[in-house]
């Protein structure tokens, strides 16, 4: 966990030599913050049931979550589990702070997949420091939470090690979780059958889980 929070700090104009005592007082901080009720809440969608089984598509984009509508459609339409499940689209750049929040509240209660963007930029300032929230720490938040859920990561980067900033997320993802991001991601291209192919094999494995 401790490691987890100095990901948080890294690149900021703080000490990055922060003990553990300190660590643990913005841990606490953060946590009052995100559970406070002027928190921003989500906007959730007609009917929406927190304990019903919920695949959560989260990037700062409202864009690139609204073009998931068709797809959803067309797997729902298909019946079977999709017709079972209901989705939670998160868009805005707090949307990380924003799920963990609703979290919090016990709002949204029953997370069985997702989609994440790895980049997003929303911030917080907790205890003086810049906290940057990014796609693998959603990744986190859920599976510390719902540890079965099936997860896949949605982005515009190629998984390229040459590319620093791109490298740190790869690193930040396998030091944490134990495997390659890679396997895990897929392209953000208008031009390809991303979208449905990667929520079908979030049903997958969520079928994989149930039986």
């Amino acid at each position: 966990m401790i490691s987890f929070f100095k990901d948080l700090f890294s690149g900021t104009s703080e000490d990055t030599d922060v003990d553990e005592d300190k660590l643990d007082s913005v841990k606490n901080k953060m946590t009052i913050r995100l559970s406070d009720t002027k928190t921003p809440s989500l906007d959730y969608p007609r009917g929406f049931d927190a304990n019903k089984p919920t695949i959560v598509i989260l990037d700062d984009s409202s864009g690139a979550t609204l073009l998931f509508d068709d797809n959803i459609k067309e797997l729902q339409a298909e019946g079977g589990l999709a017709a079972e499940l209901q989705f939670l689209k998160v868009s805005t750049p707090q949307a990380v702070f924003m799920l963990r929040g609703e979290l919090d509240k016990g709002r949204l209660n029953n997370i069985v997949g997702a989609v994440l963007d790895i980049t997003i930029g929303g911030y917080a300032i907790v205890d003086g420091h810049t906290v940057i929230l990014d796609g693998i720490d959603a990744h986190k938040i859920i599976s510390d939470r719902f540890p079965k859920a099936a997860m896949r990561f949605f982005t515009s980067h190629s998984m390229n090690e040459k590319n620093a900033e791109i490298y740190r997320f790869m690193k930040k993802y396998e030091e944490y979780a134990g495997e390659s991001i890679v396997e895990k991601t897929y392209m953000k291209n208008p031009f390809t059958t991303n979208r449905i192919d990667m929520l079908r094999d979030i049903l997958g494995e969520i079928n994989d889980v149930k039986s």
